[in-house]
């Protein structure tokens, strides 16, 4: 379902919280709003945005920047990016996010996770049973979250997609998204990959359930 009004816009949202981490939320960001900077003028239109709860937020690194979009835009979003962070721990009972994901959820919207991140994602219920890619050092936290498999990488497993668990020389975040535009804009990737001047990194895998 379209997050905007007309029918022609492929809406997605980064998710947004206190103590963010930097690095996830502004490298996928600046990935995905360069993606919908180059499909201007072709549909359909890219409505890309950050979403949060409060209007002012402050990232792990003390930057402080505005949400452009409420929770309760009253919107359904066709693809939601979470990112991870210290943060993460403190909405993980949070009725706004929690029902932001279960909603956008249901509506189809394609959920796309980085690192911490599938903590959220795990607590909203929309993936018991799912693997998701989180940081070694954070797996005890995803079963305690809700009934998911920590995996390791790039990973795409009961329609949800997560990076983490690995160490490579590409960003976690602009792998991620990345691999949202090559899922929901193919047709954008070769000319946003040449003007970031990027290759693809992770290369996304079948869920494998990292040993304990």
């Amino acid at each position: 379902m379209p997050v905007d009004q007309a029918p022609a816009a492929f809406g997605v949202r980064v998710l947004a919280f206190p103590e963010v981490d930097d690095l996830d939320l502004m490298g996928a960001y600046a990935v995905l709003s360069k993606a919908a900077e180059i499909a201007e003028g072709r549909p359909p239109r890219w409505d890309v945005a950050i979403a949060g709860c409060q209007p002012e937020l402050r990232t792990a690194g003390g930057l402080r920047f505005q949400a452009q979009a409420g929770l309760d835009e009253g919107r359904r979003p066709d693809a939601v990016l979470v990112p991870g962070g210290r943060g993460i721990q403190r909405i993980l009972t949070s009725a706004p996010y929690l029902e932001y994901l279960r909603a956008a959820h249901r509506h189809g919207a394609a959920v796309y996770s980085v690192c911490s991140g599938a903590l959220l994602v795990a607590a909203s219920g929309i993936a018991a049973g799912a693997t998701l890619a989180i940081h070694a050092a954070k797996r005890a936290d995803l079963a305690r979250a809700g009934d998911c498999t920590p995996g390791a990488g790039l990973v795409l497993n009961a329609g949800l997609t997560s990076v983490g668990g690995d160490r490579r020389s590409s960003v976690k975040s602009v792998d991620l998204a990345l691999q949202l535009v090559a899922d929901h804009g193919a047709g954008l990737l070769p000319e946003l990959l040449a003007r970031m001047e990027l290759s693809q990194g992770r290369t996304l895998e079948t869920a494998t359930p990292e040993q304990p």
